[in-house]
């Protein structure tokens, strides 16, 4: 693939993963929402979710990454672990050998395991 074809296909790709960013962001929401009334039953299956989704991402990344393809926004894959994805993110890391080399990634995902203590703690005070 040229580089200019490569610049024009990346437009669309932005586009779909910045739609499905917003859709993640306002399910993540009603999730939270959500949680004073589920429990951590509710907590617990979003995260097994966000958790999945984040693990294919980076797999998806790091298989384009090897290919030279349209890569997954940086992005995405902090929003993901925000969103309760950092099981899935630690997991992706690990087993695709992906973004070990970028601190910015382990600190995102420390930081979001922290911020879902303190959630978890929340639902169960």
């Amino acid at each position: 693939m040229t580089r200019a074809r490569r610049l024009r296909s990346a437009g669309g790709a932005a586009a779909a993963y910045g739609a499905l960013a917003l859709a993640l962001v306002a399910i993540g929401l009603r999730g939270l929402g959500m949680l004073g009334r589920a429990g951590v039953g509710a907590y617990l299956l979003w995260l097994l979710v966000a958790s999945l989704a984040t693990f294919v991402l980076h797999g998806v990344d790091k298989a384009q990454a090897k290919r030279d393809g349209l890569r997954v926004p940086e992005n995405l894959l902090h929003l993901m672990a925000l969103l309760g994805g950092f099981p899935g993110g630690f997991a992706g890391r690990a087993g695709f050998h992906h973004k070990t080399r970028k601190p910015a990634f382990a600190w995102v995902l420390w930081i979001s395991l922290a911020i879902h203590l303190v959630v978890v703690l929340g639902i169960l005070a």
